[in-house]
């Protein structure tokens, strides 16, 4: 189920990003996944919910060197 899941977040990665998870800066998608996930459903929520962090993290990081740029 873990591979499943891993690959579900590169499926993510390219329809939001255009690139492989493999291609992005480090980012603890493992904590994502949980033993405990089921159902087809909760490792969808779970890959989505690790993207959109991925992604927030990603807009923060940019913002704080868009802004460092104009020192």
């Amino acid at each position: 189920m873990r591979k499943k899941f891993y690959q579900m977040v590169d499926a993510a990665c390219y329809a939001r990003l255009g690139c492989s998870y493999m291609d992005l800066p480090d980012f603890p998608y493992g904590e994502y996944y949980d033993d405990q996930i089921t159902s087809h459903e909760e490792l969808v929520s779970a890959a989505d919910m690790a993207v959109e962090d991925l992604v927030q993290e990603i807009k923060y990081d940019s913002n704080e060197y868009e802004s460092l740029r104009w020192l």
